[in-house]
């Protein structure tokens, strides 16, 4: 039955629907014997309807306010204001109908006046009373025939606890709620029942109850999340959240992304069980509409948004119509949609996509390896994350007019302890000059001192700068990260002197670009660096806001600063003196001088129409503000320690953006490397142990002499295992760093298989560093004192032997263990099974 009343809304999602009917058509893996068992918590509890929980400004919150106020906002009594606080939560002003001393008449007032609301107590919600008994019957979503055959109620009794509904709690369920029942028989059905916990829709967020059994959907506006049946851990359940978010302030011009916060309030488990996701589309999707672009969504994996994954591939499916993206994932937090370029690649160096502008920078010097369609570089084992808005990375937006800076990752010049530095080339690829400054972290920004430019771009690069680096159009800078370190630069269009650059190229550049000979004049040069800083600052101190404005400005600066006289003076002698030693044809130097006399007029006078193109591009990339570039360098893994000893794969582990290598462990390693198992002693064999890798190959390692020979045949092995533990799945670089004499260059092993076996496998004589005894059929035993303990797997049996953590110890093996030898140790009739798999320093071991 369906309900409405002000502050009171029901809405169904679709996906929900879709869920109600697959569990109506299947169980999931339940017998014929056991569907035919009572239903306690139906399908239709993850079918509730949602309620709407929102208190508009100027409402009294049923929920939250005190007794004052409630006496003062319903007109009652305090005694029954207190009983209002007492019989929370509420879902709606309709549930005032359980407070003694409000009766009929009273509600149907409050319900009129419509100055009181509720919004749930608390985050998450309230969900004590949730079915997680097998022996409850759920009074919130129990149909009328569940109810009459379960709780024996009387059809009619049935129908009108059905029609109460929805409760906000059990102790709601009263006769004024349910007509006709008196209040024992009510008591005596609420102790037999549970109360699922109604979905809500509160101002931020959509809330929905899932149990394990069930598949859930929780939707919001297009948003929604759905646990399939069984990834939740809680048995009775847990609270599914949609929490839609404002899109963060765009580092580009343009609309907002959609983006939610997902989340399941409670224990569940990812790996194969994963959550399903649905992002809409953004309201500017129909641009990227086509085969070349490709939706997918963005998981942030920090609550700053400053760490992202992509959720793409087979992890997603796009809506044909809605362009609404769903995907899979193992975790739940922020995710975003986004699009890419399907066809995205590495630009060559030569090429220029995105606009005829500049191609990209050259990284001639040792340049990385770009991983696939990913943010990353690699290097001998180094790793570089870039990030940046206007960097052509994958899943960033094409701005309008091309990215505005095009890149290649090389090795830079500097380098630390943890390797050289990466070394990042950023060529500016707009009409503009931008600003490349250190921003954050640990990072050498150089500007590009090439003087391949024209005298102005030069000019508004280098004068007044303040220390700062400037880039102009197809000017190329770097930034340079330790290994090891991360830091982050800002790419910030200068609109002043872009728009300096436009105008000025447009009057002195009528002279300039007449005497290329000329210009590497140190005496003209210094001119036009004074004409240029001074215009500049002039314009800078000026009050002028619009690009019109600026441009008179400018026409007012450059006349004000452009001694014309003296110029013509002196660039006049200049080109006669250059004509006479032959440095420029008589031609030129009359080019020169007609560029004079145009000069001359345009410094009066800055046309509008003529710089207006330009200014264009200059306006639009001029106009944004500071856009950051990081620059993640993660050092490569070290392959030896301090000492020059091979690193053990346990001994090491990586911090930050470097690596912890483990001493005390590093010298466990070698120290049990140079310790005998077997031979020794008046054994009249020379104290050794076996070395074996993953492959099989043996060695015998002398640990007096340090001589590790190879076994070359099953034979000796078989021999040789007699009298010597095996170090199993060995770190064979570590052995080969310990020996004196390395195999290449070592004798075979040999045995005397006439000798008697020396080894002395008894109660008390095995060493305890040798505990695993290994049989000829391959079956594995590890010793727990004197009694032995079966190692079920072969993996299990690999942990034993080869340490998979840093806190874990690691055995030998007694191989190829006889019947007798074996007898010796009883099988343990109280340990069935000890592992040497999980991690000590891990909470979870």
């Amino acid at each position: 039955m369906e309900m409405v009343e002000p502050g009171v809304a029901r809405v169904t999602s679709k996906l929900a629907l879709v869920s109600l009917a697959a569990s109506l058509l299947t169980v999931s893996g339940a017998t014929q014997a056991e569907a035919a068992e009572p239903v306690r918590v139906p399908p239709a509890a993850a079918m509730l309807p949602e309620i709407v929980m929102t208190c508009s400004e100027g409402r009294t919150d049923l929920n939250h306010a005190d007794v004052p106020e409630l006496v003062s906002v319903l007109a009652v009594a305090p005694p029954v204001a207190e009983r209002v606080v007492h019989n929370r939560p509420y879902l709606s002003a309709r549930d005032l109908s359980v407070v003694e001393g409000i009766g009929p008449g009273q509600l149907d007032r409050i319900l009129a006046e419509g100055k009181v609301c509720a919004t749930p107590p608390g985050t998450p919600p309230p969900s004590s009373e949730h079915c997680a008994a097998s022996d409850k019957v759920d009074l919130q979503s129990a149909s009328v025939d569940d109810l009459v055959r379960l709780l024996k109620l009387a059809r009619p009794t049935a129908e009108r606890l059905v029609d109460a509904r929805p409760f906000a709690t059990l102790r709601h369920i009263t006769p004024e709620r349910v007509a006709g029942v008196g209040k024992g028989r009510l008591d005596e059905l609420i102790g037999r029942s549970c109360l699922t916990p109604m979905p809500v829709r509160t101002a931020d967020s959509s809330w929905r109850w899932a149990y394990p059994s069930l598949p859930t959907t929780v939707a919001r506006d297009g948003y929604a999340l759905h646990a399939p049946a069984g990834i939740i851990d809680d048995p009775g359940g847990a609270w599914l959240q949609i929490r839609p978010l404002p899109s963060p302030p765009q580092r580009l011009p343009g609309p907002a992304y959609p983006m939610a916060d997902f989340h399941i309030h409670g224990q569940w488990r990812g790996g194969n069980d994963r959550a399903e996701v649905t992002v809409p589309a953004a309201k500017f999707a129909a641009t990227f509409a086509g085969e070349d672009w490709q939706p997918y969504l963005l998981h942030w994996r920090d609550a700053h948004r400053t760490v992202a994954e992509p959720v793409v591939g087979a992890d997603v499916r796009v809506d044909p119509i809605s362009g609404a993206v769903t995907g899979h994932v193992n975790d739940l937090s922020v995710l975003e949609w986004a699009v890419r370029k399907a066809n995205w690649v590495l630009e060559p160096a030569a090429s220029i996509l995105f606009g005829d502008r500049f191609p990209a920078p050259g990284c001639p010097n040792e340049p990385w390896s770009h991983q696939g369609d990913t943010n990353r570089w690699t290097h001998n084992g180094a790793e570089a994350h870039l990030d940046g808005a206007l960097l052509n990375l994958p899943g960033n937006p094409v701005p309008p007019a091309g990215f505005l800076i095009k890149h290649c990752v090389q090795t830079g010049a500097g380098s630390s302890n943890w390797g050289p530095d990466v070394k990042v080339q950023l060529r500016n690829n707009t009409g503009t000059i931008q600003k490349l400054a250190h921003y954050s972290g640990d990072v050498t920004v150089a500007g590009d001192d090439s003087l391949e430019t024209d005298l102005i771009t030069l000019a508004l690069t280098t004068v007044n700068t303040a220390g700062a680096k400037f880039l102009g159009p197809g000017d190329t800078g770097s930034a340079a990260v330790p290994a090891g370190t991360a830091g982050t630069v800002e790419m910030q269009p200068d609109r002043l002197r872009s728009l300096a650059r436009v105008a000025l190229d447009k009057t002195l550049g009528v002279v300039l670009d007449k005497l290329d000979p000329a210009l590497s004049d140190p005496t003209l040069r210094q001119r036009v660096f004074q004409l240029v800083a001074c215009t500049y600052d002039a314009v800078r101190a000026s009050s002028a806001k619009t690009d019109f404005h600026i441009a008179r400005e400018f026409a007012l600066a450059l006349f004000n600063c452009f001694n014309y006289e003296n110029f013509y003076i002196s660039l006049t002698a200049l080109l006669t003196d250059l004509a006479n030693r032959g440095a420029i044809t008589p031609q030129q130097a009359d080019l020169g001088a007609n560029g004079l006399l145009k000069a001359r007029e345009l410094v009066k006078w800055l046309e509008w129409g003529q710089i207006a193109v330009d200014l264009v591009d200059s306006s639009v990339w001029g106009s944004l503000g500071t856009v950051p570039l990081r620059v993640e360098h993660y050092a490569a893994k070290p392959i030896v320690d301090g000492l020059g000893r091979h690193i053990g794969h346990t001994c090491i582990r990586r911090t930050g953006y470097t690596w912890s290598i483990n001493a005390a462990c590093q010298d466990s390693l070698y120290a049990g490397i140079t310790r005998p198992v077997g031979g020794g002693g008046n054994t009249g064999l020379p104290p050794a142990r076996i070395v074996r890798n993953s492959t099989g190959n043996a060695w015998l390692f002398t640990t007096d002499d340090r001589i590790m020979r190879p076994i070359r045949d099953g034979g000796t092995y078989l021999c040789l295992a007699r009298h010597y533990a095996v170090d199993w799945d060995a770190d064979i670089t570590a052995y080969r760093g310990a020996a004196h004499v390395k195999p290449e260059n070592a004798p075979d092993a040999v045995c005397d298989g006439a000798r008697p076996a020396t080894r002395d496998l008894s109660p008390g004589q095995v060493t305890s560093d040798a505990i695993v005894l290994r049989e000829s059929s391959g079956r594995s035993w590890v010793l727990q004192g004197n009694e032995r303990v079966h190692i079920p797997t072969g993996r299990e049996f690999i942990c034993w032997v080869n340490a998979q953590h840093a806190a874990n110890l690691e055995f030998h093996v007694w191989d190829q263990v006889t019947a007798d030898e074996l007898a010796r140790f009883p099988v343990s009739p109280t340990i069935t099974h000890v592992s040497n798999c999980g991690d000590p320093e891990d909470p979870e071991f």
